[in-house]
């Protein structure tokens, strides 16, 4: 050690050093284990409220009307309008404070279903393209929805998958049993 020391110009310099933490580890080492529990709490508490946030999202309509042609601007102004909804939302995690877009068709008319945060409910409702109409979910669903079928694509991989509103896929269930 003398020799290091002497090499090095610490002196006895670094055997206090040395002796220092040697002193000191069982407190770094517990400083180490509260970080750690207080760093799984903070991750354990964001995954819950992210949990929290997906299970009381919310959804909105968009029917287009018969003289329903958006411009190029018109869409640009509606990609703008939903890239504002996590901000809207508030300080939420960032899986949950994203805005899903669903096409589905309903009696026979094409639906845009936008689903997002329950707090940025406000910021979804608001119609940014002219001629469509802004409809709660729980109206469209009262109605039933057609499927769109593909001829010659197979069907649903995920038999029992559910949709939106607590329906079944039972036409996929049948297909994969060979019935009618």
């Amino acid at each position: 050690m003398n020799v290091v020391n002497d090499v090095l110009g610490f002196g006895p310099d670094l055997t206090l050093l040395l002796q220092g933490l040697q002193a000191g580890a069982p407190w770094l080492a517990a400083v180490m284990v509260v970080a750690a529990s207080g760093w799984a709490a903070g991750w354990m508490w964001w995954r819950r409220r992210a949990a929290l946030a997906l299970r009381g999202r919310t959804a909105v309509d968009l029917v287009p009307t018969a003289g329903f042609d958006p411009s190029v601007e018109a869409v640009e102004r509606h990609a703008a309008h939903l890239a504002r909804v996590p901000a809207a939302a508030g300080w939420v995690p960032r899986r949950a404070g994203a805005v899903r877009v669903r096409a589905l068709c309903v009696d026979q008319e094409l639906v845009y279903r936008l689903e997002g945060p329950a707090q940025a409910a406000a910021v979804l409702r608001l119609a940014t393209y002219a001629h469509v109409d802004v409809v709660d979910t729980h109206v469209v669903r009262a109605r039933t929805g057609n499927r769109i079928r593909f001829e010659g694509a197979p069907p649903n991989p995920r038999p029992g998958l559910e949709f939106p509103g607590g329906e079944r896929d039972e036409t996929a269930e049948q297909d994969e049993k060979g019935t009618p």
